[in-house]
């Protein structure tokens, strides 16, 4: 059983890498919905397609995808990794698709192809993004800013209030209508590093936003040349993702081996969180009765004859509770152990092939340079 639980842990590290997201940083009271339950997430837990992330008051937590791009949860939000890019030998096909139900977000996209790989949605709109760095925030409106990049901005219920959101622009969707995209001060004083451990402030965004805000108009003149180049992009991705069809349909065949295993691993895990908890209750009732007979006999010796015997099994029963409860918690506390251990080792191999590819690189291109300078001589 425990070389079955260490291959699990294993194949699922190597194939994490690929197939989830996983966690860079986590602080305070944050939740994983996984298959029907909600379960504390913590930082040796991977995060897939299908999975709610819910964090709580000053909580925080950052989530790396497989193309390398970051995403902040700030505090009090709920958002729903509704689909997840695809890393293919070395190639980014599909998308990272989110439903923000609650909260805010600062994500940064990987994305110097410009392709369509990166999708927001809350209930007032849809954010396709063009390689950036933007927060989206939702709550009674959806707000939206750019720092670096390009994100496409349509509005669910009107399909002809669409626009580009640019650099050093925001702009909020209320459940009827876009506002202008415009400057504002609190565009520019949040910190779009997502890798970054804190929380923005926006106590006095709204009020800026009450006084400023503009209907919304949109630039015919941009908004014709961005589509166009939009369009351009989504015509040669779509014939990348024809072209890589072989390749998708094996991945997309080893990423449902992978959600297999990751449920295998879940339930062992899980089993024990809650057998552990049971295990201290049942531990803290046993030595509350305890000590509850102890302090009547403590009152009436009288009573000794009478107790002494539950006071004995009583006993019995509080150590070997507790040498349970300190078997389980030494079983979860060396299943992390040896999981971080393999991600450790997986994360030496991955750099000995990253090694040999650049040194394979290196070769083919010191070739190209000599089979250059051999036909200028010629």
């Amino acid at each position: 059983m425990k070389f079955l639980v260490f291959y699990l842990f294993l194949t699922t590290s190597v194939l994490a890498n690929s197939f989830s997201a996983s966690i860079v940083h986590i602080n305070g009271e944050v939740e994983i919905h996984h298959q029907g339950e909600w379960y504390p997430l913590e930082m040796e837990d991977w995060v897939g397609t299908g999975d709610i992330i819910r964090t709580g008051k000053k909580s925080l937590l950052i989530l790396r995808f497989p193309d390398k791009g970051i995403m902040r949860v700030q505090e009090n939000t709920e958002v729903q990794i509704a689909s997840l890019v695809e890393r293919i030998k070395e190639e980014s096909l599909g998308e990272t698709s989110l439903i923000l139900k609650s909260g805010h977000l600062l994500i940064n996209v990987i994305n110097k192809k410009k392709e369509p790989n990166m999708k927001v949605k809350t209930r007032h709109a849809s954010l396709s993004v063009r390689g950036t760095k933007f927060f989206v925030g939702h709550d009674e409106h959806t707000w939206a800013s750019v720092s670096e990049g390009e994100v496409h901005v349509e509005h669910l219920k009107n399909e002809d209030h669409q626009d580009a959101l640019i650099p050093g622009h925001g702009m909020v969707i209320h459940e009827d209508k876009l506002t202008h995209p415009q400057q504002y001060d609190w565009v520019k004083d949040l910190n779009y590093e997502a890798h970054k451990k804190h929380q923005h402030n926006s106590s006095n965004w709204k009020n800026e936003v009450d006084k400023k805000k503009k209907d919304w108009q949109r630039d015919e003149e941009q908004w014709k040349e961005k589509k166009e180049k939009w369009d351009r992009y989504l015509a040669a991705y779509e014939k990348k993702m024809e072209d890589w069809k072989e390749e998708r349909d094996a991945f997309i065949e080893r990423r449902a081996e992978f959600e297999s295993i990751r449920k295998q691993v879940k339930d062992k895990i899980l089993k024990l969180r809650p057998l552990k908890q049971k295990i201290k209750q049942q531990h803290q009732d046993a030595r509350n009765r305890l000590e509850s007979l102890q302090q009547r006999l403590k009152q009436d010796p009288s009573l000794k004859a009478q107790l002494s015997k539950e006071i004995e099994d009583l006993k019995v029963e509080v150590n070997r509770l507790f040498d349970e409860k300190k078997e389980i918690g030494a079983r979860i506390k060396e299943l992390k152990k040896e999981k971080r251990s393999m991600q450790k080792e997986f994360n030496v191999e991955k750099n000995v092939r990253n090694k040999k590819k650049n040194r394979v690189q290196a070769i083919t291109k010191k070739k190209k340079v000599l089979e250059q300078k051999r036909k200028n001589q010629n």
